[in-house]
């Protein structure tokens, strides 16, 4: 019997193993084509979307300072081969009003050649429907809508030409509107006959010429061309072109980040078919002896393996390249639901799988069942024929091995943690930068796997005791059990810790974020709420909207005007000077006094003296300055003595942390009044009740000023922190719907090995159920056994996940201190908590089918198991 036709009895007759394999394989595989499709839906909708925005004309070609061109030119581009279609146009700047109504509006008066614009098959250009000639213009729907124009009415365009010094005047009747005003024609625009136009300035000329070329790919290289023909008088742009490059260079971002954060799903897949060769390989021993026995050399078993995990992928990568297409509509719907990316959804999607979704799919495919299968085969060519024709029980794994292992662990983790605290040359291009953190955290991540592989005996058995209330009796069964099966075990515990380490790792980073926002709240506002102020011409509200407001207004309590100037030190620094009103102010931001009198106290001095000033730490060491030190600074020419009535470290709400090289002072604003001589204040600071919502109390502000005829701009803290967090939390749930699908894998994974744990242990638990034990108990026993596989898989992916996260800070720290308050490290106690319940509902439903199987077991067919 030839090789094949083994390796397909093999997989026929294992088909329930093998089928789960490939829908796992499936699974995994078909995120990355569903994530690769998407992204192929998403750019080319984006681009159509973009395309059609930007109008018909490929190329533009205009004069340096707008001067005019011959009318000639446009016959001598027209002759290149890959013009497709030319116009000229004369476009010039002014102003458009009706004789009915004062309103006017800037805007464009284009003139065009009717005949040539129709080549470029623009269906918002002109049509042939409207009437243009001598008294007769299209204008854009936002002009129309603006000046409150239509059909049939008149419109004026007046305007003065310096080159020809002359006022040009012109008087139409509007014949049609273009519904949708593309880049090819400006928003706000009027359009006439390019004839009619000429005639009317007394030049034969256009000074835009517009191009339709043959593929818009090479539209640089044609622009090189126009360049060396025309000469540098000439400007020549492309914005299609542009808009298409930074398309590309935005979509291939996208694609790469995608399909690496699959690549998880795809890092669980290779796992799972490792799993499942190992299985059959341990199952096929005897088999695999008797192979070699009659002649088959080592090469015919490593490759027979190697056919066996190649069917399996190759159907696995079908199925998931044909799932990744219902995926992808999931995945669409997943991103585009989510607020940040909504603005996507108003496009038309436009289905697309591309060659480049292909070749990464099947690629992807082909290498990870490479992987999978290297170790399997090589296993298997290296089977001992004599000990494979004498099976008997599988022992404890050997110390030496499990000594190897921890310490390959320990170099793995200490060498990768090292490259994540190892500080890159500055000039390494970020891609690189990137990719190489990248790697040093899966590496580490690896190195961990391998320390907890290596220890499994100790592992295994410290968990078990978490378990000792559920199975008193069989908790060394279990333990023994798994560590004797310690390869099947570890990839088991693996195939979880993947994506559980990627959700902590996230989650982590998004905790750390939410407390950074928590923290820049009072950074970027200093008051729990700011707002700006001014009446409809722009002119500062009167000075008694802040007594109105703490008055009128339900949950303000206090507000203080805010205003900012700069002086100067005599050696040229300068210094922010913040008018405040002193007894309000310090109850309303949070300010540390380190030399002087107390706040209170300081602000007083403040309110009673004037030219006194509470200064920052840096400006008293800058000038050798102490409480009740006199400081001069410049006012342009004019020196201003200041007496210094405290030192503070902090500003707005700052700590002084984030102003190493700041130098600021508070003073009143009778002080500001009489040193700039400004009375009028658009900023204020303000402090809310407790017991109320910084969010309700700013609309009631916004609301108040509003009623008042002012327009105001609001912000507070709780805003800040709520639209970050709601930021983060969108990140995290849309990596989490990717990380989702490894988590269906890797529960698909630990099934395989429970229920194969369970076929080959039915003479085992057979005998124990002869000699007394109760078979619930052994069912428990296999829920146990899973339970410990996804709690290991938990403890893996936290504290890898965390601790990357956590070494990444400590490099961000080293190169710029600032950033350990303001990036602190959180735990993500909740996502903690859901990776808790995901751990113990992967075990709970990857052991249900076994567990069952063992309750309804019959103990004499299990004891003739294995004859």
């Amino acid at each position: 019997m030839s090789l094949t036709k083994i390796v397909l009895r093999t997989l026929k007759r294992k088909k329930i193993r093998f089928t789960l394999a490939v829908v796992g394989l499936t699974v995994c595989i078909g995120i990355v084509a569903a994530v690769n499709i998407s992204t192929d839906t998403l750019y080319t909708s984006y681009v159509n979307f973009i395309m059609a925005r930007l109008g018909a004309p490929d190329i533009y070609i205009m004069k340096s300072g707008f001067m005019g061109i011959d009318y000639s030119l446009v016959k001598n581009i027209s002759s290149l081969e890959w013009v497709d279609a030319v116009s000229g146009r004369l476009q010039l700047y002014g102003v458009a009003f009706t004789e009915n109504s004062s309103d006017y509006r800037t805007c464009h008066l284009i003139g065009v050649n009717v005949e040539s614009e129709l080549r470029f098959k623009n269906p918002d250009m002109l049509n042939g429907s409207y009437q243009i000639d001598e008294k007769h213009c299209v204008i854009s729907s936002s002009l129309s809508y603006t000046l409150n124009v239509s059909v049939g009415e008149n419109i004026t365009f007046a305007t003065y030409i310096p080159q020809l010094r002359l006022h040009l005047k012109l008087n139409f009747t509007v014949s049609g509107v273009m519904e949708r005003v593309q880049m090819g024609y400006p928003t706000y625009s009027i359009i006439m006959n390019l004839l009619n136009l000429q005639l009317a300035i007394k030049r034969m000329i256009v000074n835009v010429i517009v191009l339709k070329v043959d593929n818009l790919e090479n539209a640089h290289e044609y622009i090189e061309i126009l360049a060396s023909m025309l000469g540098p008088d000439y400007v020549i742009k492309s914005p299609k072109a542009d808009a298409l490059e930074n398309l590309n260079d935005v979509f291939l971002n996208v694609r790469m980040f995608l399909t690496f954060i699959s690549m998880f799903s795809v890092a669980v897949g290779v796992l799972l078919l490792a799993n499942v060769l190992l299985i059959g390989l341990e199952e096929r021993k005897v088999e695999i002896g008797i192979l070699r026995s009659v002649g088959a050399s080592r090469s015919q078993i490593f490759y027979m393996v190697l056919l066996e995990a190649f069917i399996i992928g190759i159907l696995g990568t079908g199925f998931g390249l044909l799932a990744g297409i219902p995926l992808s509509n999931l995945v669409l719907n997943t991103i585009l639901s989510h607020r940040f990316l909504s603005h996507l959804a108003r496009i038309q999607l436009l289905f697309t799988v591309s060659e480049t979704t292909l070749v990464i799919t099947v690629s992807t495919g082909t290498i990870a069942t490479f992987i999978s299968a290297i170790y399997p085969a090589y296993s298997a060519s290296k089977v001992n024929v004599i000990e494979a024709l004498r099976p008997r029980m599988k022992s404890l794994p050997k110390s030496r091995i499990m000594k190897a292992t921890t310490l390959m662990g320990i170099i793995f983790s200490s060498f990768s943690a090292y490259a994540l605290l190892y500080k890159l040359p500055e000039d390494i291009p970020t891609f690189y930068a990137v990719a190489f953190r990248v790697l040093s955290a899966l590496t580490f991540y690896i190195g961990i796997v391998l320390i907890f592989a290596g220890m499994a005996n100790i592992v295994i058995k410290a968990f078990s005791y978490i378990l000792y209330p559920f199975i008193k009796s069989g908790r060394k069964i279990v333990a023994r059990e798994l560590v004797r099966q310690r390869r099947r075990s570890a990839l088991s515990f693996s195939m979880l810790s993947v994506g559980l380490s990627l959700m902590i790792f996230t989650a982590a980073l998004s905790s750390t974020i939410v407390e950074s926002a928590r923290r820049i709240g009072p950074i970027t506002v200093g008051s729990d709420i700011r707002i700006y102020v001014s009446d409809t011409k722009g002119n500062p509200p009167p000075t008694y909207i802040q007594y109105e407001l703490e008055k009128d207004v339900e949950g303000v309590l206090y507000v203080s005007p805010i205003k900012y100037r700069l002086l100067k030190t005599p050696s040229g620094g300068e210094v922010t000077v913040i008018g405040v009103d002193p007894t309000r102010y310090w109850r309303i931001v949070e300010i540390e006094i380190v030399e002087g009198p107390s706040v209170e106290d300081a602000f007083e001095i403040l309110r009673r003296e004037l030219y006194t000033a509470i200064i920052s730490t840096s400006l008293a060491r800058n000038m050798s300055a102490h409480v009740g030190d006199y400081i001069t600074l410049m006012y342009g020419l004019v020196n201003v003595t200041f007496k210094v009535a405290a030192i503070t470290d902090s500003f707005i709400g700052f700590p002084e942390i984030f102003f190493g090289r700041l130098c600021a002072m508070y003073i009143s604003m009778d002080t500001y009044k009489a040193v700039f001589g400004e009375e009028g204040v658009y900023d204020f600071a303000i402090k809310v009740a407790a017991g109320y919502s910084q969010t309700e109390v700013e609309e009631k502000i916004s609301n108040y000023l509003t009623s008042k005829g002012f327009i105001v701009e609001t912000v507070s803290q709780e805003r800040v922190f709520k639209a970050i967090k709601s930021y983060m939390d969108e990140i995290t749930s849309i990596i989490s719907f990717f990380i989702s699908f490894s988590i269906v894998a890797a529960m698909l994974g630990i099934f395989i090995t429970i229920i194969s744990s369970y076929i080959e242990r039915r003479f085992e638990l057979a005998i124990l159920v002869t000699v007394g034990a109760d078979k619930k108990q052994l069912a428990k026993m296999l829920l146990c056994e899973a339970t410990l596989l996804s709690l290991i898989g938990l403890t893996i992916g936290t504290i890898a996940g965390n601790i990357a996260w956590w070494l990444l800070l400590q490099r961000a720290y080293a190169m710029n201190p600032m950033l350990k308050y303001l990036l602190p490290y959180v735990f993500p106690v909740d996502m903690f908590i859901f990776c808790v319940l995901i751990a113990l509902t992967v075990s709970l439903l990857s052991s249900l089918y076994p567990a069952f199987k063992t309750a309804r077991m019959n103990v004499v067919e299990a004891l003739r198991y294995l004859g």
